[in-house]
């Protein structure tokens, strides 16, 4: 019904589905929750062990006061980025020469692996020595390189279980959110930044060599990491990416917590985009029915997708202070990061929480500040600020 929805462009008929959808998930929701727990709550816990709307509601807050207004202050005083170069007719068979040279670089082991091509691209494993990877071709290059390091990220994770762990239920990534944050941690942190593009960038020119043709790499890494707000979660920027997180867990509490009428969501959406992204979807289709993940009844899951980018910006600063980040990614000494992360959360599966892998390494528990300092620092650098 979601599918025919979506291509439809009517909320309408999928009103009563995901109202039996949100009252089934209540209801599971009450015989998980502990006496006195929200069921919220209970939804969160499944995807993320010991985070709750109260922590979760100190995080969003923190993002809003910040990135709200880097946005605007973006819009209005930041330099102009050309990236234009980045969509055009980049032949299939190229992008995925450039894809499986990047998935090796970064630490893909095609011994114990595959990567093939899928809509939206996913990892998947069956233990620590099969893990399979997709990605996807389009006329926009950079739209299959970062899926790549993306799933990469994840790969890398589910082969650096240790091999006692592997297919046992302790056997996988710790949580959701940690699982995206070794994902988002290599396409981000790593792989947008400069200094992951000083080995790389002459080979990505020699196999698009009329599409680089005169592209400086320091334009090149300025057109990967342009901020613009855009409808859509799935092909934001890495600045805007966690405001279209935040409006789906802020609609989420109000449909669990206050029995938010349905036939009200096109509009609440709409509101909040134009209210946190100065944008506004024109119809549903490109707002309230984008995801499939309501239609699965999964309720609880997106504010992963932010944690596990929080979670990669405090571990990044905590990594610098242990080790040159730059000077490891010039010299293509990448796998020395890479086994740090083996070390200190791969192999440990789900064996620690998020919050118990945070202050292990760092000696604190999950703080937000760090990843509003990372994207602060990040875009006013890149934007002259």
């Amino acid at each position: 019904v979601w599918t025919k929805s979506k291509a439809e462009n009517d909320f309408g008929q999928f009103v009563p589905v995901l109202q039996r959808l949100v009252d089934y998930q209540k209801k599971f929701a009450s015989y998980r929750a502990k006496k006195g727990e929200k069921l919220y709550d209970s939804m969160l816990d499944l995807y993320e062990k010991d985070f709750n709307m109260e922590l979760l509601d100190a995080f969003f807050e923190e993002l809003k006061e910040v990135i709200v207004p880097l946005i605007r202050e973006i819009r209005d005083h930041g330099k102009p980025i050309e990236d234009g170069f980045l969509t055009g007719d980049y032949p299939e068979d190229r992008q995925r020469e450039a894809a499986e040279y990047l998935a090796n670089y970064v630490g893909f082991d095609f011994k114990k692996g595959v990567m093939g091509i899928s809509t939206h691209p996913f990892t998947t494993n069956l233990h620590n020595h099969d893990v399979r990877i997709t990605t996807h071709y389009s006329n926009r290059m950079d739209s299959s390189v970062f899926s790549v390091i993306h799933e990469t990220g994840h790969a890398i994770y589910e082969l650096g279980i240790s091999d006692e762990l592997t297919q046992t239920l302790v056997g996988q990534g710790a949580s959701t959110g940690m699982h995206e944050c070794q994902s988002r941690f290599f396409e981000n942190i790593i792989g947008r930044s400069a200094a992951f593009w000083v080995p790389l960038y002459e080979k990505l020119q020699s196999i698009f060599p009329e599409q680089l043709e005169g592209v400086s790499r320091e334009q090149f890494v300025e057109a990967i990491n342009k901020a613009e707000p855009g409808l859509i979660r799935t092909e934001a920027d890495e600045l805007t990416y966690s405001l279209h997180v935040m409006i789906r867990y802020e609609i989420e509490k109000m449909m669990i917590e206050e029995n938010l009428d349905l036939t009200k969501l096109p509009d609440i959406w709409a509101d909040k985009y134009e209210e946190y992204l100065g944008i506004r979807p024109a119809n549903a289709a490109e707002g309230v029915l984008q995801d499939i993940h309501w239609s699965e009844g999964c309720f609880g899951y997106f504010p992963s997708y932010a944690l596990g980018s929080a979670f990669g910006a405090q571990l990044y600063y905590h990594m610098k202070k242990e080790m040159d980040i730059n000077g490891l990614l010039e010299n293509g000494e990448i796998g020395v990061i890479r086994e740090y992360l083996r070390e200190h959360i791969h192999r440990f599966g789900k064996r620690k929480t998020s919050r118990d892998i945070l202050k292990d390494i760092t000696g604190e528990d999950f703080n937000p500040r760090y990843y509003v300092r990372y994207l602060k620092e990040k875009y006013s650098q890149l934007y002259d600020l």
